[in-house]
């Protein structure tokens, strides 16, 4: 009965070391496992693998250059005869020779004599006809107002040139028809008024003239008429 005390003592002893390795073991495993942990948290992150570049190298050959003491040996050129022209020849031209023509001889003229002619023949001449001359053409009769003058009446002097004074001289070229009637009036020389002027070629366009003629055709022409504006008209 006294050794029992002993045993269970011893016991419990062992009991306590055990359970004190395990918490030492325990406590061991927690510290690796933080530490483990703490590194996992720490360590950088995985960065993207990316593909590789491909890189393309070409091996250039250089040109052989000649050594600068080394001179290159130069091909003569060859040398090409100049071709022989081949010159014109020349021909002879024979000429031809002058044939001998004879000469003839002159034969002997018989002189005859003619009895003198009597008084009363006469040798007939012809007469040479005479060139004729062109005849000319006739002269031109040119237009005039001689004849008709009188059923050609004067300019109406304008109301406003006389209040203000204005006169002038206008000349006019005027185209006279075949049948004495006025064509193309034109003016030639101002008055210096556009009034007066109009005043004028309002009044021709209403006159007759004589037309001008060639012997006894009448023909177209162009006759110059001067008007006159003036107070005592």
């Amino acid at each position: 009965m006294n050794q029992h005390p002993a045993a269970s003592a011893t016991l419990g002893q062992d009991l306590s070391l055990i359970i004190g390795y395990g918490l030492l073991v325990a406590i061991s495993l927690l510290l690796h496992l933080s530490l483990w942990l703490w590194f996992q948290r720490s360590a950088p992150a995985t960065s993207t693998l990316r593909p590789p570049k491909l890189v393309t190298i070409t091996f250039v050959t250089p040109s052989p250059q000649p050594h600068p003491l080394v001179q290159p040996v130069q091909q003569p050129t060859p040398v090409v005869p100049p071709t022989p022209i081949a010159k014109p020849v020349a021909k002879a031209i024979s000429k031809p020779k002058p044939r001998l023509v004879p000469t003839p001889e002159p034969k002997p003229v018989a002189i005859e004599s003619t009895p003198a002619s009597s008084s009363s023949e006469q040798t007939a001449t012809v007469p040479t006809p005479l060139a004729t001359a062109p005849t000319p053409a006739p002269e031109l009769v040119p237009a005039n107002t001689k004849a008709t003058s009188r059923r050609n009446p004067k300019p109406d002097y304008p109301a406003v040139a006389k209040r203000r004074g204005w006169e002038g001289k206008v000349i006019l070229a005027i185209e006279v028809l075949t049948d004495g009637t006025p064509g193309k009036i034109s003016v030639v020389e101002s008055s210096g008024r556009e009034i007066l002027d109009k005043a004028a070629l309002e009044t021709v366009k209403r006159w007759l003239f004589e037309p001008a003629r060639r012997g006894e055709a009448a023909v177209i022409s162009t006759f110059t008429q001067s008007i006159v504006f003036k107070f005592d008209q």
